[in-house]
């Protein structure tokens, strides 16, 4: 009797173990795999301000396109593309930086993997690069990994959801900053012209410019990854950061080495994005980092093209 017992016992365990077995594949298979279209009956359009006007940083560039495999040159985009290799053994270290300018803000695009706006469409940034002409690509916020957070894509909102999170935002006059929980709302980021408006972060600058010391993420963002990150100098000039790592070549960034490479360069705001496997660039319609794996696919690029 007591041996049919903890047969029984022992298969009852087994059942439960399998029934949960079951219940989390099926969590991971609908919040992890399910191509879900996201709701776009809502979406709100934000019109370009009448007033704002062009940047000016490249006024002075040629009007005749040139191309090297470093550099794009038009009337009205100006590319230039710099890998930096420092340190050696546990110091190692190298990033690439694009430093560009751009006359119309609209040359600074942000793309949905599979053109689709919704869950878990994923592609990799090549794929990306090459779907949308890109000339400069980079791995975005994996917006659709997540059902939190504010989306807005090119002049057009598809989702304001509270976050904990610091967001960047984009304007249509070319100015850029990162704000945190309670500096704004959907309705002063539609007044203010928001074009683009990312969340991940966090936030890399204080509002002087200088590297920030406490960072709002989780404690483990905090640690030395691969990273890709946004920054920005005046309307019309930003540039695109891929720090590559895990790898002998580079053992990647922490957040503070990350905010304090934003401060070196003079800029005035940054922000990091989705790091790790999906940190990604291409220029000419080729990778031009060296990831330390096979890439993620992710759900969305910002990206350099003409307009």
């Amino acid at each position: 009797m007591r041996r049919k017992l903890i047969r029984k016992t022992i298969f009852a365990i087994h059942l439960d173990l399998a029934a949960a077995g079951v219940l989390l594949c099926g969590f991971a298979f609908f919040h992890h795999v399910l191509q879900v279209p996201g709701d776009t009956a809502g979406v709100i359009e934000i019109p370009r301000p009448s007033a704002s006007a062009a940047p000016l940083p490249t006024s002075g560039a040629p009007v005749e396109q040139t191309q090297t495999e470093r550099t794009y040159q038009s009337g009205a985009i100006s590319i230039s593309l710099n890998t930096v290799q420092t340190g050696s053994g546990s110091s190692a270290l190298t990033y690439h930086i694009a430093d560009l300018f751009i006359s119309d803000i609209e040359a600074l695009q942000t793309a949905f993997a599979d053109g689709t706006y919704g869950r878990n469409y994923t592609e990799n940034v090549l794929e990306q690069d090459l779907a949308n002409d890109a000339i400069l690509a980079i791995s975005g916020d994996s917006y659709g990994m997540s059902e939190g957070g504010i989306v807005i894509r090119n002049g057009i909102l598809y989702r304001y959801e509270e976050t904990a999170s610091d967001i960047c935002v984009l304007y249509y006059d070319g100015t850029m900053e990162t704000l945190s929980p309670g500096e704004y709302t959907q309705e002063s980021l539609i007044e203010s012209g928001a074009y683009q408006v990312w969340t991940f972060g966090p936030g890399l600058l204080d509002k002087e410019g200088r590297a920030l010391r406490s960072f709002n993420t989780d404690p483990y963002l905090i640690q030395k990854h691969p990273r890709a990150a946004i920054g920005y100098y005046e309307p019309g000039h930003y540039v695109f950061v891929l720090v590559d790592g895990r790898q002998e070549a580079s053992q990647g960034l922490t957040l503070r080495g990350l905010a304090e490479l934003f401060e070196a360069l003079g800029c005035t705001a940054a922000y990091n994005l989705d790091g790790g496997k999906s940190a990604v660039m291409t220029f000419n319609d080729e990778i031009c980092s060296e990831p330390y794996t096979e890439p993620r696919e992710v759900t969305d690029i910002i990206y350099i093209k003409e307009v």
